[in-house]
């Protein structure tokens, strides 16, 4: 195209380089046609005039020059402007093969071809480079990272979380900046019915959105220097975003991690286990009324050897709505609660069921232990007694509060079991109670068998809560199934309770105080 146009240009030029000297020619010729014969006066005028045509002659073939540059520079641009439109024609065909690759897909019901366009966008969107004010690079990269075994558990009995999710990181730290964030979700889309023994009047048929959640965590200025962001929402929580988890870690090795913010009180093993793992849609009655809530504080945790864990946190309190109390809430005590764990034979991994189908047997063994001594406050609120009733509507003024729970975990060929036995001691009562102290006991004890490996589980459990009073106890049953579409990412599951009474009372796991009644549960498990 640009041969053309200069092949025009020079053309042109050539013509006006032709125009100018015939018009000089025609001016000098009337010029002596009208002074006839007198010769000698015209030579000066003719002389005069020709010093005028040189200077027009002159002055056009500099607009000549300045016209031939302007047309160059158009022509630059146009040819500029050429190859952008023949690269964008070449990305529209890209799309478009995408697209028909994914549109296939699609139809013949694979993710083969997906998961291939999915990996030519993260190659062509990786490596983008922007520069600071000082000159330096300070790049970034961009992409996704699936983690092994399901993908990424927010499992607080480990420290060095597996990589997974969507992921903004810098692509060098020469100068001094150096961090990483993942990106991560997950929902638990839930149904939940309740039939009432009684009148019916705690009946319940709903959907919810239990855990929405979308979480932040890696590194900044040095990889050892971490931080998780956990932001919940849920329907049956006024339809409130909060966080749940706030952290800032120093890991100085495997066996040290230094934590600050707010995180889960490390006063139970089913507790500290991740709702994305749990065997059922959740956790039991029996954990439910004996477990820690969320605090702010500090804490350490580690693996002292590659099976081995522990955990410590000094917190506000034990108890409270998600860990959402404020000073006026709580008195001047702090609370304390520690676990610990080893591996005795294999290795046990994430989650209670054999997802993964353990060869060899795994076994794990633990303990927990959580304490606090309270004043009168909103934290004794937190406590229930046997029947139901809050321990500060019954009691009033302050006491102290020791929970002791021991588990045990085994996986083995598709089968698996796990329990925890809870030991609750409120003591220290005021002088003027009628009690001296409230000991209460209970345990779960769940297990689970792959019919499908790795994809179809069915799964059992009892719960019991009692004290030492000789109050009846109150029982849950529950049997139900799990299947695996992706790991822990994609998981349905449904299962029935029969609970008589519970004392437990909690939206998240669904259990309400003096609820009698079969409860039938099916939930969507799905993450990214």
């Amino acid at each position: 195209m640009r041969s053309n146009w200069l092949a025009a240009t020079a053309a042109f030029g050539f013509l006006l380089g032709s125009y100018i000297p015939a018009s000089a020619e025609e001016s000098q010729s009337t010029g002596k046609q009208s002074t006839g014969k007198t010769t000698q006066s015209a030579s000066g005028g003719t002389q005069s005039k020709k010093g005028a045509t040189q200077t027009t002659t002159g002055n056009i073939q500099s607009t000549t020059g300045e016209l031939q540059q302007t047309l160059n520079s158009v022509l630059d641009r146009l040819d500029s402007s050429e190859e952008k439109i023949i690269q964008l024609q070449s990305e529209l065909d890209q799309e478009r093969t995408r697209s028909a690759v994914i549109r296939s897909s699609l139809s013949e019901g694979t993710t083969e071809g997906i998961d291939e366009v999915v990996e030519s966008l993260v190659q062509k969107y990786q490596n983008v480079t922007t520069t600071s004010e000082g000159g330096s690079e300070t790049g970034f990269e961009t992409g996704y990272v699936r983690a092994a075994n399901g993908g990424y558990v927010d499992d607080q009995n480990i420290i060095n979380s597996p990589r997974d999710g969507f992921f903004v990181r810098s692509a060098n730290s020469t100068e001094g900046i150096d961090f990483e964030m993942l990106i991560s979700g997950r929902m638990q889309f839930r149904h939940t019915a309740f039939s009432d023994d009684g009148d019916g009047s705690d009946d319940r048929n709903d959907f919810e959105i239990e855990r929405g959640r979308v979480m932040l965590r890696g590194h900044f200025f040095d990889p050892s220097l971490g931080y998780f962001v956990n932001m919940d929402a849920d329907t049956d929580d006024s339809h409130d975003a909060k966080f749940m988890d706030f952290i800032v870690t120093y890991q100085m090795s495997d066996k040290i991690q230094f934590t600050a913010g707010k995180q889960k009180l490390p006063g139970s093993r089913d507790w500290l286990i991740s709702s994305k793992i749990t065997r059922f849609a959740d956790r039991s009655a029996a954990t439910t009324f004996f477990r820690p809530d969320r605090s702010v504080g500090v804490g350490v945790r580690g693996n002292p050897t590659e099976n081995t864990f522990y955990s410590f946190m000094l917190g506000n309190s034990l108890g409270g709505d998600q860990g959402d109390f404020v000073s006026t809430d709580w008195d001047t005590k702090m609370a304390f609660a520690g676990t610990a764990y080893w591996d005795v034979y294999g290795n046990y991994g994430v989650g209670y069921g054999d997802l993964t189908h353990h060869e060899e047997m795994a076994l794990r063994i633990g303990n927990s232990l959580s304490h606090t001594d309270m004043d009168a406050s909103s934290e004794t609120g937190y406590y229930r007694l046997i029947n139901g009733t809050l321990a500060n509507a019954t009691y009033g003024g302050g006491f102290d509060v020791w929970m002791y729970s021991v588990d045990a975990g085994m996986k083995y060929q598709g089968w698996s079991l796990n329990t925890e036995f809870f030991f609750q001691f409120i003591q220290d009562f005021d002088p003027d109670a009628a009690v001296d102290e409230l000991n209460t006991y209970g345990a779960f004890t769940e297990a689970g068998y792959f019919i499908i490996p790795e994809t179809l589980e069915l799964i059992a459990r009892i719960s019991r809560i009692n004290d030492q009073g000789g109050s009846p106890s109150s029982d849950e049953y529950a049997a139900g199934a799990n299947l695996y579409l992706d790991g822990y990412d994609l998981r349905l599951t449904f299962d029935v309770s029969v609970l008589d009474g519970t004392p437990a009372d909690n939206a998240d796991t669904n259990y309400r105080t003096g609820d009698d009644g079969v409860m039938f549960r099916t939930q969507l498990e799905a993450s990214f």
